[in-house]
């Protein structure tokens, strides 16, 4: 149990865990030396599984993604030895480990695929593959309460379910689905509920979305810890179609999204990626993000909308921004000259999850540096102290020429997020994953935001929001035109201010898109019908 603690834990995405891995199996099978990473000893580890517990820890490292990587090459040698491992155990392991999902879960409750998605990379051979294997192990996972076609009845409203945990609250999957849901609710066509293990709502979710909405039915709590009863508590409301807004961020709820609960499944923009699971069925996003040649990097049906999809709130103009008014840039721009001895700083804002740090992109950053003597740059890490920041530093430092010109900031509450971004002089996006909740924030405050697109759609979202915009000048085809850009704008503060007046003025058509919400609502109404659809 002590290995599939470890593996349940980030350390196991920094490699950080393969010692102990390597000691447990060197000891098990007798060996005088043992790495996992090699085949002949995974062969020999997989002939050792003498119990479920030694079965679930190469069932997880099978499926294990990394985080920091030193350079591309390294990703894709260990992308392919993970799916030769992975067909591997598709073939000679045996079936009905776990006898239903909550066995499956208490041996295996971490998700060690998702940051496959950082990477740049089709994943919908690895994620098919992932989960096939987890079916293999655990056919109580297909549970398929729907062996009968429904009948349609169009004299009664389309019941439609949401299934996700962070809905409730202030996440990024918040802010890019709510917006949709309360126009469904609002809509008497539309029977609306979101399945959540937390019923709690915050200040967004009742003074902004749902303010003056009795909201009491909306929202059906589920058991916080036994899965089969979260898939009857499911079933039992007779959806017609069900919604997934985040497979792959919460592990519960990829567990259920294997089953058929109804009809027709979707999934949706909030982890950025292809399921590759088997119930899935349309994956919805926008002509912004996606083109009909992706098709082929997804496991559902692409529908591609028109509009971008979502109903977005300005939460800058809405939530209560008394800290953000009395925000003064120049403390921060005095802290940042403190910390890095620069007197006249061009500060390059780069202010998402540190994780997406791809060895390609710190490359970029790097340049960018040499290119502005006078640029520091603003990184966003996890609390000071913590195992993740130390490691995100290091990392960083090891790659970046002028480190001393690095300023590192922390994770924090919404408003004082949003006092960082306007604290800036230029946004970066990452690449090849990019922004879409820190980028329309920024354009809300007016910023200017470079981006280079990635080949997935987790890459693609600045460019679209511009797109959307009508701005083009910060869309940039290669490594080498972003850094040219970056400082271009960076170190020209009169030439950015134009732009910055121009995002502010255009940003108005990316919120509150009411073409969103037609296409949503004629979606489900042409899946419910059983019409055949034109996207």
């Amino acid at each position: 149990m002590e290995i599939l603690i470890l593996l349940a834990h980030r350390e196991g995405q920094y490699k950080c865990n393969l010692n102990q891995i390597n000691e447990f199996y060197k000891k098990s099978t007798n060996a005088d030396t043992f790495n996992i990473e090699k085949f002949a000893d995974f062969q020999r580890a997989f002939k050792d599984c003498d119990s479920i517990g030694k079965c679930s820890i190469l069932a997880q490292i099978a499926v294990n993604s990394y985080l920091l990587y030193d350079n591309v090459k390294d990703i894709l040698r260990d992308r392919e030895y993970y799916k030769k491992i992975l067909n591997f155990m598709i073939k000679y392991s045996g079936r009905d480990i776990y006898k239903d999902v909550n066995v499956l879960h208490q041996f295996i409750n971490h998700n060690n695929a998702y940051f496959y998605s950082y990477q740049d990379l089709s994943n919908v051979e690895l994620f098919k593959l992932i989960a096939e294997l987890q079916v293999k192990l655990c056919p109580d996972l297909l549970y398929d309460c729907v062996k009968v076609p429904r009948k349609i009845n169009p004299k009664r409203p389309i019941k439609v379910g949401f299934v996700s945990d962070f809905i409730n609250s202030l996440h990024s999957v918040t802010k890019d689905r709510l917006g949709i849901i309360k126009h469904l609710y609002n809509d008497l066509d539309f029977d609306v509920k979101i399945m959540s293990r937390k019923s709690e709502t915050d200040i967004f979710f009742n003074n902004v979305v749902f303010d003056n909405i009795d909201t009491e039915k909306l929202i059906v709590k589920m058991d916080s810890e036994d899965l089969v009863k979260n898939r009857t508590q499911i079933a039992e409301q007779n959806f017609d179609i069900i919604v997934y807004p985040e497979i792959g961020m919460c592990p519960r709820n990829r567990w259920i999204a294997f089953s058929r609960l109804a009809p027709i499944q979707i999934n949706t923009w909030g982890h950025s990626d292809t399921s590759g699971l088997p119930n899935i069925d349309y994956f919805v996003s926008s002509k912004y993000f996606n083109s009909p040649e992706d098709q082929e990097h997804y496991s559902e049906k692409l529908i591609l909308f028109n509009s971008l999809g979502t109903y977005y709130y300005n939460i800058c103009k809405f939530l209560e921004m008394t800290e953000f008014m009395n925000n003064d840039p120049e403390i921060f721009r005095n802290k940042v000259i403190e910390k890095t001895g620069v007197k006249n700083p061009n500060i390059y804002g780069c202010i998402q999850i540190f994780f997406k740090m791809h060895p390609v992109f710190v490359k970029m950053l790097d340049n960018i540096l040499k290119m502005d003597p006078n640029g520091v740059i603003v990184l966003l890490s996890s609390e000071e102290g913590k195992p993740d920041h130390d490691r995100f530093v290091d990392y960083i430092n090891k790659r970046i020429t002028h480190k001393e010109r690095l300023y590192f900031i922390y994770q924090v509450p919404f408003i004082q997020y949003a006092c960082n971004i306007k604290n800036c002089d230029l946004i970066l996006d990452y690449f090849p994953f990019g922004g879409f909740n820190s980028t329309i924030e920024s354009f809300a405050l007016g910023k200017v935001c470079i981006t280079r697109p990635g080949r997935r759609i987790s890459g693609r979202f600045t460019q679209g929001l511009y797109n959307k915009m009508g701005i083009t000048e910060f869309i940039c085809k290669t490594d080498e035109e972003y850094v040219k850009k970056a400082v271009e704008y960076g170190t020209n503060r009169e030439k950015r201010e134009e732009y910055e007046n121009l995002i502010l003025d255009k940003s108005q058509a990316i919120f509150e898109e009411n073409e969103s919400i037609d296409e949503w609502k004629e979606l489900l109404k042409n899946l419910y019908k059983g019409k055949k659809l034109s996207y």
